[in-house]
């Protein structure tokens, strides 16, 4: 019995394949045409189902050349009559040289989401938030000593590395 094909977007293809084979959230396969143009994402192709029981995930110890031809096997369309090239793009958009391991590609830091900026920025205005706060909070104990610059960063350090641990507070110092 032949295989049952689905017709989809390139880009859904990409996104589904690099999923499959657990590569970091923004690698994407792409396509060009002989003349180096990209193809468009939205170009439609017949593909194989792409799941965990009829897709085997390619070993760390290979190299992108294996991933991209195990990609073209998923396809009905043949790439090379077409003459399209199939290239390996990282999260931040480089293209990934065929000989690179698996391992390399798969340790690569995911693209950021939409939702990793926004957590971000909620993230600084709540630390500006709090540092306003704990600012205040200086300025009443600095009242309270007659050498504040010496006793009073040096309690609120040792209170935070207390409270925290020193890895946490030198992390948070950028150090």
């Amino acid at each position: 019995m032949a295989t049952k094909l689905i017709e989809s977007t390139w880009a859904d293809f990409s996104s589904r394949f690099a999923k499959n084979q657990s590569l970091p959230f923004g690698c994407e396969l792409r396509l060009y045409s002989p003349d180096r143009r990209k193809k468009r994402s939205d170009f439609v192709i017949k593909r194989r189902q792409i799941n965990s029981k009829a897709l085997i995930k390619v070993d760390n110890k290979e190299t992108v050349s294996v991933l991209l031809d195990m990609a073209r096997k998923c396809l009905s369309t043949d790439l090379e009559a077409r003459k399209l090239k199939l290239e390996l793009y990282s999260p931040s958009g480089e293209r990934i040289d065929v000989r690179t391991s698996l391992q390399k590609v798969r340790d690569q830091p995911p693209r950021e989401t939409e939702a990793d900026k926004r957590r971000k920025v909620n993230c600084e205005i709540r630390i500006e938030y709090l540092k306003k706060i704990a600012q205040a909070e200086i300025v009443e104990s600095e009242y309270l000593e007659d050498d504040p610059e010496h006793i009073v960063c040096h309690a609120y350090i040792g209170a935070l590395i207390d409270r925290y641990g020193v890895n946490n507070v030198k992390n948070a110092a950028g150090l």
